[in-house]
C-alpha cells in the first residue's frame, strides 16, 4: 500500500504525525507492507531563500501577529504532543526558513530509495539540531550521512536533475 503525505520540513505537526502513523502501522502489523510517498509542500513559500533566517518566535510573532504569550502557549503546547511521540523538540532554536532545497533533495533521496530515511534527517536538523535546512551546505552534508554524492546534491539544488515549474518539483 502506497500513503502520500503532503508535508513541509518546517512543520512540527508534520513530524508528530509522521510518528503517530509510524506508531499505528508498527500496531496493526502493517509497517512493511506501507510506503510513505513524500510530496512537497511549502508553508510559506513566500520565504526569501536569501534572507536572514528568522527563528520560530520572532516568524510566528512578525508574520503571524502572534503576542509573545500566545507563542509560549503553542510552544509548551508543541513540546508536549512532541514528548508523547517520541520527539524532543528544540523549536526555539529552529530557523524558519525557505524550504525548497528541503524539498528539492528529499526528491533526489527518491531516487535512491532513502526518502523516509531523509524525511527523519531533515526534521531532526530542523527540530532538534536547529539546524538551517536551506543552507546548501547544510543539505549537501545531510545527504553525505545517506552516502549520497556531493555533486548529486549541488546538481539537484541547482536544478540540473529536477524540472522546477513554479512550487512543484517533477
Amino acid at each position: 500500500m502506497n500513503i502520500p503525505i503532503w508535508s513541509d520540513i518546517m512543520c512540527p505537526f508534520c513530524y508528530i504525525g509522521k510518528k503517530h502513523l509510524e506508531a499505528a502501522l508498527a500496531q496493526v502489523g502493517l509497517k512493511e507492507k506501507v510506503t510513505i510517498q513524500w510530496k512537497s509542500f511549502q508553508l510559506d513559500p513566500t520565504l526569501d531563500s536569501k534572507a536572514q533566517p528568522m527563528t520560530t518566535q520572532q516568524y510566528l510573532i512578525q508574520k503571524k501577529g502572534m503576542c509573545v504569550e500566545q507563542y509560549k502557549q503553542v510552544f509548551e503546547r508543541l513540546v508536549m504532543m512532541g514528548k508523547e511521540a517520541g520527539i524532543d523538540f528544540a523549536q526555539s532554536g529552529a530557523f524558519i526558513v525557505n524550504t525548497w532545497k528541503a524539498h528539492k533533495l528529499m526528491h533526489l533521496a527518491k531516487k535512491h530509495n532513502k526518502q523516509s530515511e531523509m524525511k527523519v534527517l531533515l526534521f531532526e536538523a530542523h527540530f532538534i539540531s536547529g539546524k538551517n535546512v536551506a543552507h546548501e551546505d547544510v543539505v549537501v552534508s545531510i545527504a553525505a550521512l545517506l552516502h549520497i554524492a556531493e555533486r548529486e546534491v549541488r546538481d539537484a539544488l541547482s536544478d540540473k536533475i529536477f524540472l522546477i515549474r513554479g512550487n512543484k518539483i517533477s
